[in-house]
């Protein structure tokens, strides 16, 4: 179970970073690829990571299940303690490195719809200056 456990951490680390690669090709300008297509990698990503760290934390309270056993000894409930707390702790790690990694992924995003819609107010504010001015002229 902790093999387990520990290959889905692994794993883990290494889709997150497959993640970061993505979303950085995504905010780089390029005129060769489909951005729908970019857009729908790192939800299927984002989506297969999120299904992975529901299956780890399922494995780790099932770990910690097992190591309240009463046929093992003191020794062995405290290194299975121990091993169950240094995943989690990786898991926590994990946990928060893609959430930010999600948060400054977001971040541009709403960045660029808040300049596009002052960009559109810049716009409509011009047209109805342009409009009064151009009544003054023609009256």
């Amino acid at each position: 179970m902790s093999k387990r456990l520990l290959s889905e951490l692994l794993f883990m680390s290494f889709i997150v970073s497959e993640i970061d690669s993505l979303h950085r090709k995504r905010l780089k300008v390029n005129f060769e690829t489909d951005e729908a297509q970019q857009e729908f990698e790192i939800e299927s990503k984002t989506r297969e990571i999120t299904e992975i760290f529901h299956h780890a934390e399922t494995l780790l309270k099932r770990f910690g299940k097992q190591s309240e056993d009463p046929s093992l000894t003191s020794a062995e409930r405290t290194v299975r303690k121990n091993m169950q707390m240094a995943m989690a702790k990786k898991l926590q790690s994990l946990s928060l490195g893609f959430r930010s990694q999600q948060k400054v992924w977001f971040l541009p995003s709403s960045h660029l719809i808040s300049q596009k819609s002052q960009r559109n107010i810049w716009k409509l504010s011009m047209r109805k200056k342009w409009g009064q001015a151009r009544k003054r002229l023609t009256s």
